[in-house]
């Protein structure tokens, strides 16, 4: 057996190589909108300036990638939407940058307003929003937080991403069969391309059975993985 450092050494090396790292730093929001980290000795990183009005912050499983939702202008009425962009944080630097700036436009798929629900893929690379685009439906989108390139998904009014089992990386979308029908929204596993995979029986207007559903496959959107049947 090798010595304790040594297997230490190997341990972490392996976990590295998994994609698996241990969480450094925890992620804070004031009242008043400021987003900053926490690191395991209690120093605060902030990642944003007095009253930035930010929100929804969410760690990436690097541990220390932060993405938020910053509201650029509030909307003008009742039947308009807030202007809100994504932005990325570095709780090892306190540095931020914005990854993508609210744009309206004439195609439902190209809108990209009131950005909101930031959720990383698993690898860290992506990051899905959704934002208002038809009358009825909202838009899913997925942002490389490398280039900032950004592709329209799917459709859908809200979504999840499963994070253990073999649907791992997959989304689970509410979505209507139909766009613009009455009948009623059920729930979806779509891949990252935005391809449904199979729509989860008896979901409709049933969120409890997404989560049956995914017992019995062994997959779960949680922190822990379901342990088999």
């Amino acid at each position: 057996m090798p010595p304790l450092p040594v297997l230490l050494l190997s341990l972490l090396s392996a976990t590295t190589a998994l994609g698996v790292q241990a969480e450094t730093y925890r992620v804070q929001t004031s009242a008043d909108g400021n987003i900053s980290c926490l690191d395991t000795t209690g120093k605060t990183i902030p990642l944003t300036g007095k009253g930035d009005n930010s929100s929804q912050a969410t760690l990436s499983p690097d541990g220390h990638t932060v993405a938020f939702i910053k509201v650029d202008s509030q909307p003008s009425d009742e039947f308009s939407h807030s202007l809100n962009s994504v932005w990325l944080g570095d709780c090892t630097t306190g540095a931020s940058r914005r990854l993508l700036a609210p744009h309206a436009s004439g195609n439902p798929k190209q809108t990209l307003t009131e950005l909101n629900t930031p959720t990383f893929s698993l690898n860290g690379n992506f990051v899905y929003v959704i934002t208002p685009a038809w009358t009825t439906a909202d838009a899913i989108h997925q942002i490389n937080i490398n280039t900032g390139k950004v592709r329209f998904i799917i459709e859908g009014d809200s979504f999840e991403l499963i994070r253990h089992g073999g649907y791992a990386g997959y989304l689970v979308v509410k979505r209507h069969l139909e766009m613009g029908t009455d009948d009623s929204p059920a729930y979806f596993v779509v891949n990252p391309n935005g391809e449904d995979i199979i729509e989860i029986p008896d979901s409709e207007d049933n969120y409890p059975a997404v989560g049956q559903w995914l017992k019995q496959h062994h997959s779960a959107m949680g922190g822990t993985e379901p342990a088999p049947n």
